[in-house]
């Protein structure tokens, strides 16, 4: 719960291959929780989740893993759901990112530089899809940019079609 006040809190959906979600977590708190698992979830986990509250898609796989992002889309799209913000690692951006399954993306950019040998990149896709579009990443356009606090909100759209 974000703790702003609107006519419903949105629903939190979580992706969650193998449903490994702790039962005591807070997203329980939430009116609406759906979890996007595949046929690989333990049934009897399906069920405890259920027990909880939750609305569990059962999705086919992605050709990397992870559940079918465009299937989920489809899903929630029946279930009335037709807006979506994404939080979530660089991994989860990166997918929606790479299959241009997003219209705009928010970045906040902080006064702090995070480096190191082993640090990683806040979006991250399979290389081979570079190599298929033979092009390093994805062109954006910058829509708007204005400061939160400390920090600097971008807002960016693809610059063309992926």
């Amino acid at each position: 719960m974000r703790h702003v006040k609107v006519r419903r809190q949105p629903a939190v959906i979580v992706l969650d291959s193998l449903l490994s979600v702790p039962l005591n977590a807070r997203i329980f708190g939430n009116e609406r929780v759906i979890i996007a698992a595949t046929r690989e979830a333990p049934l009897c986990r399906r069920r405890r989740l259920e027990q909880k509250g939750a609305h569990i898609l059962i999705l086919p796989s992605a050709p990397g893993g992870g559940a079918d992002l465009k299937a989920l889309l489809r899903e929630l799209g029946r279930l009335g759901i037709s807006h979506l913000l994404v939080e979530g690692g660089g991994r989860v951006a990166g997918s929606f990112i790479s299959q241009g399954l997003f219209d705009r993306y928010m970045i906040f950019c902080s006064p702090l530089l995070i480096g190191g040998e082993k640090s990683k990149s806040s979006v991250s896709w399979p290389d081979r899809l570079n190599a298929a579009r033979k092009k390093l990443g994805v062109e954006m356009s910058f829509r708007r940019v204005r400061s939160v606090g400390p920090d600097l909100l971008i807002e960016a759209a693809p610059a063309r079609g992926l």
